[in-house]
């Protein structure tokens, strides 16, 4: 490593625990203190400027800069976040988060980060650049919607707080699937279903995220029971295909056909609204009624449409809402500021429609 090099990254250090608009000693001082030379010293400056972390003003010195007005936002995707079959849910997060920073910061930056999908979580976050030398020095703060794993602990390291968006993490703010789940399940026997079904898809590798599924279905299935319902193992359907359309018709033209010899259920969840458009395309084809023939309630974000001429009973979500708490979050602790709530978890709203009976 360079004099100039070190040089940067100690100033670096001591500029973090300034507050903006504090001036740097002279250069002649810090010539002294740090033993370099000027060029190597105007070196460091360069870097430092370039990073956003300090400003010159002429004949007035050199100032610490405001971390919060200068460098770049990081929003962590794969890249199969945005394709055209891909949940909205992504870029509907994306656009309030943007818009929610801006209001807080209009000079902030957003950058989107996409990795490659891959057979193993644990590898997904070395497919980022977010430690890279062109990207790290002027990135301020990170959002994620996936577990970064040992990359979290050295962004941690060097000064980036991350917000998770959709699981948690040390630092979250996310939804409540075990309230959509309860609230899902009571909806339905409220309604008097008897046998119900749960739809949902399953990771391409084994991770945790799918350890948690099986653990909020095996909880939801628990209510079921103590409410008098029975949800049969062969009724808990998934499968390897993606949060999509097709996924979700596929799935349950399989539950279907897998249950025409024996007692079919009389409710069904189902565990995101993209996969409930595939299953209400089935219904259709299948000639199906609903609620008559099967109950159909769904996860839902607030503002995604469900192409279905009845509306659809759902647990809504608001996704402004998260992006408000999601940048409240990191400003504190983009100040260095103590959160109150480190993780922080939202409520649906039950919105009830014609997919299932009036109670």
């Amino acid at each position: 490593m360079t004099l100039s090099k070190k040089t940067y990254y100690l100033l670096r250090e001591r500029i973090r625990s300034m507050s903006p608009g504090v001036p740097l000693p002279s250069v002649k001082d810090l010539m002294a203190e740090l033993s370099v030379s000027q060029f190597t010293l105007v070196s460091a400056y360069a870097e430092l400027e370039r990073c956003g972390l300090i400003e010159r003003k002429s004949r007035k010195g050199v100032f610490v800069a405001d971390r919060m007005a200068t460098g770049e936002m990081a929003v962590v995707l794969t890249q199969s976040a945005m394709t055209a079959d891909a949940s909205p849910v992504y870029r509907m997060t994306c656009s309030a988060l943007r818009t929610v920073m801006h209001d807080f910061n209009p000079q902030c930056s957003f950058k989107f980060h996409m990795g490659v999908s891959t057979v193993s979580g644990d590898e997904f976050p070395f497919t980022l650049d977010l430690l890279n030398e062109a990207v790290l020095p002027r990135l301020r703060g990170v959002f994620s919607f996936y577990h970064l794993r040992e990359l979290e602990k050295e962004l941690e390291t060097a000064g980036v707080p991350v917000v998770h968006l959709h699981q948690l993490g040390q630092y979250c703010v996310c939804f409540d699937r075990n309230d959509f789940l309860r609230q899902s399940v009571e909806h339905l026997k409220d309604t008097g279903c008897r046998d119900i079904s749960f739809l949902f898809t399953k990771p391409n590798y084994e991770s945790s995220e799918f350890i948690e599924r099986q653990a909020e279905i095996r909880m939801a299935s628990e209510i079921a029971i103590k409410c008098g319902m029975s949800c049969r193992n062969e009724m808990i359907v998934h499968g390897e295909g993606g949060w999509t359309e097709q996924h979700g018709y596929d799935l349950f033209m399989r539950m279907w056909k897998d249950s025409e010899h024996v007692h079919r259920p009389d409710g069904i969840i189902v565990y995101d609204d993209v996969l409930c458009k595939g299953v209400l395309r089935a219904i259709l084809q299948l000639g199906l009624k609903l609620p008559e023939d099967l109950q159909l309630i769904t996860y839902s974000n607030l503002g995604c449409d469900l192409p279905y001429h009845k509306s659809v009973t759902r647990v809504e979500f608001d996704v402004e809402a998260q992006a408000e708490r999601a940048v409240e979050m990191m400003n504190t602790l983009m100040r260095g500021q103590k959160l109150l709530e480190p993780s922080v978890v939202l409520a649906g709203k039950l919105i009830r429609g014609e997919t299932t009976k009036k109670e």
